[in-house]
């Protein structure tokens, strides 16, 4: 299901003038980056994140040329 979603988000943006998708992925989920990965996105940056609720997140930018 999160493959087809993320390929109709591409063709949507293709037939939109977008030529890059960009990202942000829980830097430990690391089942969703593979499957980013498996669909031709790659990891450009990492930081951490602070929440307004003092809660902070690890995360991954993550990017796909279309």
């Amino acid at each position: 299901m999160a493959k087809r979603l993320l390929k109709a988000l591409e063709l949507y943006g293709l037939e939109h003038g977008c030529n890059t998708l960009t990202c942000k992925v829980r830097k430990y989920a690391t089942k969703n980056i593979k499957l980013y990965h498996l669909i031709g996105y790659d990891i450009y940056d990492e930081e951490i994140i602070q929440r307004s609720n003092d809660i902070i997140i690890d995360v991954v930018s993550m990017k796909k040329t279309l």
